[in-house]
């Protein structure tokens, strides 16, 4: 029900961006960055037997996307309130590792299978920027410095592959789920139009939940379909830098 809301606050924002009137004294921009996206360790829940995996490390990761949006151009404070809808793309896998699990018998260790996690996310942030260095030609200031907060609907997709009765199989599950983010950064522009940024980014998601069916088939004549079930959170903190147009 979380993730329908969200995604029904989104389609609303993102028509109130798409067709903004001009007449509004508004500066869109539209911009492309990159960054290296660095996701905190999680506990992950196996649902079916139940279980915790703590700590699992999940690994760094390039993180590529876009963004448009406008800033009003009626003062606030002495800055600007924006409006922004990204959509951008990482991928914290997780590698093969030895983690402490927690289950009904008690505390032990075992090995945590390597996942590949892909995870694109559409999001819509309000900002607030403030003029820096302003003269007749950027009357905006020449540098900007900028904050954010926002939701997103994160979309990921999880894949691995397990061994049962001697045969390999790789099987995955796809979930969206809400998550919020926050972000503090500048712009330096090169021209009155073509600016530099860079950014920091918290991101924290919901629960990510997937169902893992392998392809059923048979060996031996028995059966060697498996199910789980993993649950877990994403905390992600990103450096990235792009280049945006100012209309």
């Amino acid at each position: 029900m979380a993730s329908k809301g969200t995604a029904s606050a989104l389609i609303v924002l993102a028509s109130l961006l798409l067709t903004w009137p001009g007449g509004a004294h508004a500066e869109p921009y539209a911009g492309l960055f990159a960054g290296v996206a660095l996701s905190n360790s999680t506990d992950v829940d196996l649902k079916l037997s139940p279980a915790t995996f703590n700590d699992v490390e999940l690994n760094r990761s390039v993180v590529v996307g876009g963004k448009a949006g406008f800033f009003l151009e009626a003062p606030v404070l002495g800055g600007n309130t924006g409006l922004e809808l990204e959509v951008y793309h990482f991928r914290p896998d997780i590698d093969r590792q030895t983690v402490i699990v927690s289950a009904t018998g008690g505390t032990g260790t075992t090995t945590f299978d390597a996942v590949d996690l892909h995870v694109t996310a559409i999001g819509l942030n309000g900002l607030y920027r403030f003029p820096l260095a302003r003269d007749g030609d950027f009357p905006h200031g020449r540098l900007q410095p900028y904050a954010g907060v926002g939701l997103g609907a994160f979309i990921a997709h999880l894949e691995t592959r397990t061994t049962v009765l001697d045969v390999n199989m790789d099987f995955g599950d796809t979930d969206v789920r809400v998550g919020v983010q926050a972000l503090a950064g500048a712009r330096f522009f090169l021209t009155p139009h073509l600016a530099l940024f860079g950014e920091y980014k918290f991101v924290h998601t919901d629960d990510l939940k997937f169902n893992l069916v392998s392809d059923p088939g048979t060996r031996g004549g028995l059966t060697t379909g498996e199910v789980n079930k993993l649950q877990f959170d994403l905390t992600t903190h990103m450096l990235q830098a792009g280049i945006a147009y100012h209309w």
